[in-house]
């Protein structure tokens, strides 16, 4: 069920019913195929790592890995970004990013990986409330009855993992 809401509602979050914005091409597919592979793999490997290492220190490993290959992979111009551009993506790199994927690993240590996976998708929900706080967009009526679909299977989610506790105590 809470798979089914979770999917749903990040269809219409995504304004997915808008068929003027639907469009298939190899690439496209080819990068939600490697995507969805990354994040299965991303959980089942995270699952059995913060079994044995802090989740903290397991993000720091990780993002300081990727910090390297981004580093050496940089485009000639990223240098030109002004200092208020550096700012930003200092900020975003340590509050939304680190922050978020901290709490994730946190979840995936004590509940079962498909429902912190399930959890990790109210990430595109927050997103539209902060487009909505700072930029001044609106969502549109389907749209924000998708924000209560995912809000509604993390409900389910949470009330299970409750649930679970209570049982096992």
């Amino acid at each position: 069920m809470a798979l089914a809401l979770t999917t749903a509602g990040l269809f219409l979050v995504a304004g997915g019913y808008r068929l003027h914005w639907l469009a298939v091409n190899g690439p496209g597919v080819g990068f939600a195929l490697l995507t969805a592979f990354s994040i299965a793999v991303y959980n089942v490997v995270g699952k059995r790592l913060v079994r044995e290492i802090d989740p903290w220190a397991l993000l720091f490993w990780g993002f300081t890995f990727g910090a390297a290959i981004l580093w050496g992979a940089r485009s000639t111009g990223a240098h030109a970004l002004p200092p208020v551009g550096w700012g930003l993506l200092i900020c975003l790199a340590l509050f939304p990013t680190l922050g978020s994927y901290g709490l994730y690993l946190v979840a995936l240590k004590r509940m079962r990986a498909g429902h912190a996976a399930l959890l990790s998708t109210l990430e595109p929900l927050l997103a539209a409330v902060w487009a909505a706080v700072v930029l001044g967009e609106r969502p549109g009526p389907l749209q924000a009855l998708g924000g209560v679909m995912v809000i509604g299977a993390a409900a389910l989610i949470f009330r299970a993992q409750l649930r679970l506790r209570r049982d096992t105590h």
